[in-house]
């Protein structure tokens, strides 16, 4: 990811951990041996479940959320079933401490607990109960909240893992929020808005959709980026090289990270990281960037800005001096990896690459390219 979210986003998430508290009561009663009350008399029971961790405004709400009181008692009532032991109920608790352990799963030290093989019934429950959740996170305005302090943060508002697609203002259209551990799967986790990540529609639904971000294409375990404290990571393109025998300058592109790290090759599997930035970036803006640094030397040029006569090192200093003042002002959107670009012109022009020096020599001095 180009850059991690706020964690105080995640701040907010009164929801899932009232009704994971709830979930562990039950779990505690029924070991202890004590009744839950999953049909006559649902309402006060529920009450009696409701945790004293939240405030009296939200538990009032929980109160009164009927959805979220049968789909808790009906997973209770699978549960409870005579057939799932006290210690295969201990195994279930695992898995929901075990799947809200996203730190722990996205680094890779924590092993990956699913019931869904084991429990289909619990499994199914669970889900049912869990994606109610995420829909009331809309209803209560935290979905919105968070999304907010997210788009607050972003100086650019640029989504952060592809770099260049648009996140949208909340007052324009409501922004995709991904269960970045995918909920069919992590059903525990669907209403854990440390597992909600806004990202653009592009990365959302065209590239992510409900990829395993911590299991890859051969089944094997992944490390991935933690959106909300990873560290950022770059491209570079400084080892693409140009293609021979074509009149018109036609780089291939070599798109590295910035770390190497296995997250950014996980994050390159999940989002189509180099694929992307070579089709819609590099290869559709190549030329207008460089036609661009053109026309500035042209507005320089006759400004009797350059000297009459100019070295290569002269040539060298103006490309350098462009790339500079990009740096300066990075923009938003594709724009902001032109210094990428001229990055890479420079590092071909020091090797003593001759189709580049003089493509850069007709820019700076004036010959039609």
């Amino acid at each position: 990811m180009f850059e991690s979210y706020p964690l105080a986003a995640t701040d907010n998430n009164w929801l899932h951990e009232a009704v994971i508290e709830i979930i562990q009561t039950i779990h505690t009663r029924l070991d202890n041996g004590t009744g839950i009350i999953t049909t006559r008399e649902k309402q006060r029971h529920w009450k009696g479940l409701l945790p004293n961790t939240i405030n009296a405004v939200n538990k009032r709400k929980l109160r009164g959320w009927t959805g979220v009181r049968n789909r808790v008692l009906d997973y209770a009532r699978y549960l409870k079933r005579t057939r799932i032991s006290q210690a295969q109920r201990l195994i279930i608790l695992h898995a929901i401490q075990n799947q809200n352990n996203i730190v722990g799963l996205l680094a890779g030290t924590s092993d990956i607990s699913l019931i869904e093989n084991d429990f289909p019934d619990v499994h199914a429950a669970a889900k049912d109960l869990f994606l109610f959740c995420y829909e009331k996170l809309g209803d209560a305005g935290i979905r919105n909240a968070q999304y907010q302090i997210i788009y607050d943060s972003l100086a650019s508002k640029d989504c952060p893992f592809c770099g260049f697609g648009d996140m949208m203002n909340i007052a324009e259209m409501s922004q995709d929020q991904d269960h970045y551990l995918v909920k069919s799967v992590y059903a525990f986790s669907a209403a854990n808005i440390r597992n909600l990540v806004p990202m653009c529609i592009k990365c959302n639904r065209g590239h992510k959709k409900t990829k395993n971000v911590i299991i890859n294409d051969a089944e094997q375990r992944v490390s991935a980026f933690d959106p909300y404290t990873c560290n950022s990571t770059d491209i570079c393109i400084e080892q693409s090289q140009i293609v021979e025998g074509e009149a018109r300058i036609s780089p291939t592109w070599n798109i590295n990270f910035v770390p190497a790290t296995p997250e950014a090759e996980n994050w390159d599997r999940i989002f189509n990281i180099r694929d992307r930035f070579a089709r819609d970036i590099f290869d559709e803006c190549f030329y207008r960037w460089f036609d661009g640094f053109m026309k500035k030397c042209s507005r320089e040029r006759n400004k009797g800005f350059y000297p009459i006569t100019m070295t290569n090192d002269d040539i060298r200093c103006v490309l350098e001096d462009h790339r500079d003042s990009l740096l300066d002002d990075l923009g938003s959107g594709k724009d902001k990896f032109k210094p990428h670009l001229f990055n890479m012109m420079l590092s071909l022009y020091d090797s003593g690459n001759e189709r580049v020096i003089n493509h850069v020599r007709d820019a700076v001095v004036g010959v039609q390219i």
